[in-house]
């Protein structure tokens, strides 16, 4: 009787120090204490807290309102990812499904978004990111509106509409290929190019180089704008 209740608490024991983990099944309010590392979910994983280490974590299904407090690191999620709150270093994170308002507070690099990315906001490091929703070497291929970048965002690539956007620290090489409105550059602008409509665009640093394709109409320089070159039909022109 004894012997079969120590056998038990070693197995319990055992489970509790376990990796590779499985979840078949409906697994919901877990929280991992430990570490916790090439878990695999293939059930319903809902309201999920991850208090220790949680590296290379695959997630099959839906996975709402997680919170990761420990390092997460090549993390996949093919599933809907949304109200997702990063609080330490997320390197190597790949989302293949919907991820909305989500919070990157800690270092987020060689980020990869494959699906639909809206109300993004990062408060620490953006490098090497890539967007294929929406990165320093950033890939917009569909609608990208009200974002904020507060870093260094270079050779940034706008492929589809990007209106209210603010850009508050350099900004070179930047290319827009769709409809680009309502913009607001407050540091360096250079080497843009603009091929689409370009409207109601303020410039309040050094902007040089500048390429205007399309149709560029109550724009405001602020700073030096030299070497600009209008391939489009200037209004009141003298």
């Amino acid at each position: 009787m004894y012997l079969f209740n120590i056998l038990d608490f070693l197995e319990y024991f055992k489970l509790i120090r376990l990796s590779e983990q499985t979840f078949r099944g409906t697994a919901s309010e877990q929280t991992f204490k430990g570490p916790a590392s090439e878990q695999t979910f293939r059930g319903t994983a809902s309201e999920q807290t991850f208090i220790g280490n949680a590296s290379e974590q695959t997630l099959g299904v839906t996975t709402s309102e997680q919170t990761f407090r420990g390092t997460a690191s090549e993390q996949t999620f093919r599933a809907t990812a949304s109200e997702q709150t990063f609080k330490s270093p997320a390197s190597y994170q790949t989302f293949r499904g919907t991820a909305s308002e989500q919070s990157f507070r800690g270092t987020a690099s060689d980020q990869t978004f494959r699906g639909t990315a809206s109300e993004q906001t990062f408060r620490g490091t953006a490098s090497e990111q890539t967007f294929r929703g929406t990165a320093s070497e950033q890939t917009f291929g569909f609608t990208t509106s009200e974002q904020t970048f507060r870093g260094t965002a270079s050779e940034q690539t706008f492929r589809g509409t990007a209106s209210e956007q603010t850009f508050k620290g350099p900004a070179s090489d930047q290319t827009f290929r769709g409809t680009a409105s309502e913009q607001t550059f407050r540091g360096t602008a250079s080497e843009q190019t603009f091929r689409a409509t370009a409207s109601e665009q303020t410039f309040k640093g050094p902007a040089s180089d500048q390429t205007f394709r399309g149709t560029a109409s109550d724009q405001t320089f602020s700073g030096t704008a030299s070497e600009q070159t209008f391939w489009a039909l200037l209004q009141n022109r003298p």
